[in-house]
């Protein structure tokens, strides 16, 4: 006669059942955006901020921080940015992809020409996808996915009306 098995799961099934849950219920990166008060010195406009402390690069965590004013996009990261490989750009709901106008210094991507239809594409999405690639003078890393929440974008980028 054998012993009746155990009712709780042996560790490796609520370990597999754990990182599980955790994949089902971690959806794009996150961030909120915000008016900080401050503005662009080059556009003289108010920005909103969504920012992002702890990103892949590759070889190491990078913040990244997204500026929009009304005249621009800029992303901002404290590792050099690669565009030897291909363009860089910013997506919106699996849409066309606007690539970026130019790479400013080694860190910083600018969006000047197609920033109208950015921030519409911003206000109908949920989320856009930001493809980056590091390090141009390291092995290559491949191209980084930077998944941003549209979620409160409108109404924050309607309040920018309000800021001097």
């Amino acid at each position: 006669m054998t012993e009746p098995r155990p009712t709780t799961c042996p560790y490796h099934r609520r370990f597999f059942l754990a990182l599980l849950l955790a994949w089902l219920f971690t959806g794009p990166a996150s961030a909120v955006w915000e008016r900080p008060g401050g503005s662009d010195p080059r556009a003289g406009q108010c920005l909103l901020l969504a920012r992002y402390p702890a990103f892949d690069d590759g070889y190491g965590d990078t913040p990244v921080r997204l500026e929009l004013s009304a005249t621009r996009l800029r992303l901002v990261t404290e590792s050099n940015l690669d565009t030897t490989l291909g363009p860089l750009g910013v997506s919106v709901d699996g849409g066309a992809l606007f690539v970026a106008d130019r790479l400013e210094g080694t860190t910083d991507l600018i969006f000047e020409k197609d920033v109208n239809a950015i921030i519409d594409a911003f206000k109908r999405g949920s989320t856009a996808r930001v493809i980056l690639r590091f390090w141009p003078t390291w092995p290559q890393t491949g191209d980084k996915i930077l998944e941003v929440s549209l979620k409160g974008f409108t109404n924050a980028f309607d309040g920018l009306s309000t800021c001097s």
